[in-house]
């Protein structure tokens, strides 16, 4: 290792950065794809050439998955059935991958792999060069989740291996020049289209709803209502004004800032038609506010480290006394009501990271106190308090939002079939020789006409555009499409027109266009040969069932990568 810490460094270094997220290396390609592999059936734990892998082998990939997941996320995989069947997943092909890699030779040495880690951006400082502060720091944060600096640079390894080896399968993908435009032209078409819609929100009278239905509903739909997991937190905040008070900026620092930031003082000058230079005299007042921004946020964040170095549990001490030492650092403290992982308390200005510090609580509630968060107004220390889990409630709790729930369903059914019934009847007027324009007409349709637009180039703001523009990319002119479902209801259209790309445009970027093509194509290979490989190994991605109690098995599957 190049950069050598002990046990007590944490309490010595000086913070300046503390959750670093990392650009990690190209990671894995379809890491859920299961193609080629059979589907995997419940309790059944993953084979290799048509054997169980080896537990120890296993549990170690397992292992660094779930660090992979602190590494670019900055808190643990929750314990659910949904991250487990995921870890699983990707530990199985993070096997055959590492195993494919040695067979090939592939492999990273150790000059490569510290110029990689010192070339990451999250370590270089605002000349472009390596920090070793900020290195160390990411490296304490990443002890206080049981992973080491070795350990840290094993996974790099790992993942740099996995890059390699995706590149050496990937690199055999080529593009040929008449690929470019045959690519390029239906994506750059000009299109014309007839649109007709159909939107819940055009229903005015909600259908009345019983009390028997609404029971009826309730009964199969439960989860549907189910209540999310809250937690309860009291934090101290050191706010970024409070610092500012006592922060003084001399000229020296206000003229290097100058220097070293010249063009962010750039403006135009319409009197020559130039970029000018803005003078120091003239950009004294803002650079000063800078400075004295960036020492606040540099000193809250310290002072919050502080507080959090001393949070620290010791072996068979009591529980540190957060109100009074967070008292003693200056820090304004507050208290959360219960809030939910996608709800922000009130007095609280840190968003998703504060929710995110808070809600890893509930997987580990051990030590009871958070590292600093950075907020909007200041940094933030967290001492949990109490949580409570998901919880399916009882009908007469939320009946009114059953009923509600119910009305809309059936508004959406309603209008989804009106719409279908009116294609049906616009594709037969069609037949018999009616203009669109004019079938919608005779019906009472609404037709709305849109373009020029392209599949490529244009954002249409219409609901179901990508299913409109991908419905054309394959339709004949004067032709009707089939029905769309969208969020709020559905459409149809007719392709109107189509002209042909601007061939003066397709030169200007046909270069770039290539090479986008290239990078898709090369992904395609990769998957393509990952797929092969797990039938050819008889691999399939069983899934083996978390021992730890599982929290909330409705939670959304986020990638680990």
């Amino acid at each position: 290792m190049f950069i050598a810490h002990g046990q007590k460094v944490r309490k010595h270094s000086r913070w300046i950065m503390l959750a670093i997220l990392i650009v990690i290396v190209p990671s894995f390609v379809a890491l859920f794809t299961t193609t080629g592999s059979r589907d995997p059936q419940p309790g059944e734990v993953p084979t290799f050439r048509g054997k169980p892998m080896k537990p120890a082998q296993f549990e170690d990939a397992k292992r660094a998955v779930r660090d992979q997941f602190v590494l670019s996320s900055g808190r643990r995989a929750p314990n659910t059935r949904q991250y487990e069947d995921a870890i699983v997943r990707e530990a199985t092909i993070r096997i055959v991958l590492l195993r494919k890699a040695e067979e090939l030779g592939v492999r990273v040495s150790e000059e490569v792999l510290l110029n990689n880690i010192r070339q990451l951006p999250a370590f270089q400082n605002q000349n472009g060069q390596f920090d070793i502060n900020l290195y160390r720091q990411y490296i304490i944060s990443l002890n206080n989740h049981g992973i080491s600096e070795q350990r840290f640079q094993d996974l790099m390894r790992d993942q740099m291996t996995i890059g390699q080896l995706q590149n050496l399968i990937s690199d055999a993908a080529k593009v040929a020049p008449q690929e470019v435009e045959l690519h390029y032209g239906p994506l750059n078409e000009k299109l014309w289209i007839e649109l007709v819609r159909f939107d819940v929100a055009d229903v005015k009278d909600k259908p009345a709803v019983s009390d028997e239905d609404a029971l009826k509903y309730f009964e199969p739909n439960k989860e549907k209502f189910e209540k999310a997991a809250q937690v309860k937190v009291r934090y101290a905040r050191f706010a970024f004004d409070d610092m500012q008070k006592n922060i003084q900026v001399n000229d020296t620092e206000i003229q290097d800032y100058y220097t070293q930031n010249l063009s962010r003082y750039l403006s135009w000058d319409t009197n020559i038609n130039a970029i000018v230079t803005n003078s120091l005299a003239n950009a004294r007042t803002e650079i000063r506010a800078d400075l004295i921004a960036i020492a606040a946020q540099r000193q809250a964040g310290e002072i919050a480290q502080q507080l959090s170095i001393k949070l620290v549990p010791e072996a068979n001490a009591p529980r540190a006394d957060f109100a009074k030492l967070a008292a003693e650092a200056g820090a304004t403290l507050g208290e959360t009501g219960y809030f939910g992982q996608e709800e922000t308390p009130t007095g609280v200005k840190a968003g998703r990271s504060f929710r995110q510090a808070a809600f890893a609580f509930t997987y580990q509630p051990d030590p009871p106190f958070s590292d600093p968060v950075l907020g909007e107004d200041g940094y933030y220390v967290l001492e949990y308090l109490d949580s409570k889990p998901a919880r399916i409630p009882e009908f007469a709790e939320v009946k009114a939002e059953v009923v509600e729930q119910l009305q809309r369903e059936r508004v959406y059914e309603a209008t989804t079939a009106a719409a279908r019934a009116s294609l049906d009847q616009v594709n037969k007027l069609v037949a018999s020789g009616k203009a669109f324009a004019d079938a919608a007409v005779e019906l009472k349709l609404k037709v709305q006409t849109i373009g020029p637009f392209t599949i490529a180039g244009t954002e249409l703001e219409i609901a179901g555009a990508a299913q409109v523009q991908q419905s054309a990319l394959g339709m004949r002119t004067n032709t009707v499409s089939p029905f769309i479902q969208t969020a709020d209801g559905g459409l149809f259209f007719l392709l109107k027109d189509r002209q042909p790309f601007d061939r003066e445009e397709f030169e200007k970027v046909k270069d770039q266009f290539a090479r986008q093509l290239l990078t898709q194509q090369r992904q395609a290979l990769f998957e393509s040969w990952l797929g092969m490989t797990l039938q050819q190994e008889q691999v399939s991605l069983g899934r083996q069932r978390s021992r730890a109690p599982q929290t909330d098995e409705s939670a959304p599957v986020e990638s680990a990568e």
